[in-house]
């Protein structure tokens, strides 16, 4: 009876074991969790791979990447639009210094201690300052760094060198000067390649974006230190805008219709031309005769009054306040940033500026990536701490683009730009 009794309760035992332990694998599948990341512009092969990798080495994680290669407005409305609705990824990327802006709406979550002390600790020296302005908000850093351009000179060696110029111009007026030189016209007057070319339509905020540069190297400022008053209606402005139209008009070194951009830099339709590190890449795969040092290099952006600065592009990957799963979205972002590898290699491919030492010490970085040196160098302007700049750059970038296009006057528009600017910067909401 009793070896019974031991029998039965042995038994007993095995089922419930059997039963828990059945329970516990059920619940470890209901414990699979999906988080997703809104990523703008296309996943490239080498980031699907790294969101794969992600996924194997973490199995009660499924990670949904939701890609949006559409314009970058576009791209803040649908990100607001999910947030309002309730429906915000865990994650998403920032673009045009905008991190500011989803940090004080508190829209997005501060750094865990681990990630903010691994940003600092690897912030590159010579852009520390500027890295750490755009993740930060009221004393907190939110997100991780992803990706980073400015603007610096690339030149064409090989017509700099036919038309007998010692090479980069080193201010303003020598630009002028070989850019006159550097131009060609066919016996009707149109310009076959211009001797520099000009940001002057598409995007308005990127037109300011490239105008920064030539603003900053005539003595201007976008607004006050106070943020109160804008300041695109002082003669520092006027004397950029006016060194716009003589480049298209007077001179005719440029044209409205003329190519522009990288592409007519690999199609040797311009001499030189302002930009983010990101071209150089794109040369391989346009215009691979080009080859940097040999055919074409990067410089500092000529000075004037003052030395030129360029804006400062520094995007971040951040976690939403609405994440459904926080915890684990940090962990994506762990993955991605924290890795000195695989940031490295991302930031390679993307043309970024290195944003952490693990990054710039990339064997990359120091030969074939030699060029990225130059935008180290390069000065650059961050955008002041001001959630809605992003609307008041787009505004000026509107009125910069009439005048360009002789829809309005200087005066006239620069007068109205600044009013509307003062409006916005007026805004606490």
């Amino acid at each position: 009876m009793k070896r019974l009794l031991l029998f039965s309760l042995a038994l007993l035992l095995a089922v419930n074991f059997a039963l828990f332990s059945g329970g516990q694998k059920d619940k470890a599948a209901q414990e699979v969790v999906t988080i997703e990341i809104l990523f703008e512009g296309e996943v490239s092969d080498l980031l699907d791979k790294q969101f794969k990798d992600f996924d194997a080495a973490y199995p009660n994680i499924n990670l949904k990447v939701i890609s949006f290669p559409g314009d970058p407005k576009d791209y803040e409305t649908k990100l607001l639009t999910s947030m309002a609705a309730g429906a915000a990824p865990d994650l998403f990327t920032t673009h045009d210094n905008t991190t500011y802006r989803y940090a004080v709406d508190k829209l997005i979550l501060p750094a865990p201690e681990d990630v903010a002390a691994y940003i600092k600790d690897n912030a590159p020296p010579a852009i520390k300052d500027g890295l750490m302005h755009s993740l930060s908000a009221e004393g907190k850093i939110y997100g991780a760094p992803w990706q980073a351009d400015w603007v610096a000179l690339i030149w064409n060696k090989d017509m700099f060198a036919e038309a007998g110029l010692p090479g980069a111009p080193k201010t303003i007026p020598d630009m002028t000067e070989y850019a006159k030189k550097l131009t060609i016209t066919d016996a009707s007057g149109t310009i076959t390649r211009s001797g520099l070319s000009m940001r002057i339509s598409g995007h308005p905020a990127g037109i300011v974006d490239k105008f920064i540069s030539f603003f900053s190297a005539f003595g201007g400022k976008m607004v006050s230190d106070d943020l109160k008053t804008p300041l695109f209606d002082q003669p520092p402005a006027k004397e950029a805008v006016q060194y716009y139209l003589d480049i298209l008009y007077k001179y005719k070194i440029d044209g409205l219709d003329n190519p522009r951009d990288y592409r007519a830099f690999g199609n040797k339709q311009t001499a030189m031309f302002g930009r983010g590190p990101w071209v150089v890449p794109r040369f391989k795969e346009i215009a691979p005769d080009l080859v940097y040092g040999t055919n074409y290099e990067v410089a500092v952006f000529p000075e004037y009054h003052a030395k030129a600065e360029s804006i400062a592009f520094i995007d971040a990957i951040a976690v939403s306040k609405g994440a459904k799963h926080p915890n684990e979205a940090w962990d994506l972002i762990r993955w991605l940033v924290m890795d000195e590898k695989r940031f490295a290699s991302s930031q390679i491919e993307s043309g970024s500026v290195p944003l952490l030492t693990t990054a710039a010490k990339d064997p990359y970085y120091q030969g074939e990536g030699q060029f990225m040196k130059v935008y180290m160098d390069q000065a650059v302007w961050q955008e002041p701490h001001h959630k809605h700049f992003y609307e008041l750059k787009t505004k000026f970038g509107g009125y910069l683009e009439r005048i360009i296009y002789k829809k309005m006057g200087i005066d006239e528009a620069l007068k109205k730009a600044a009013d509307e600017a003062k409006a916005i910067l007026a805004r606490t909401y």
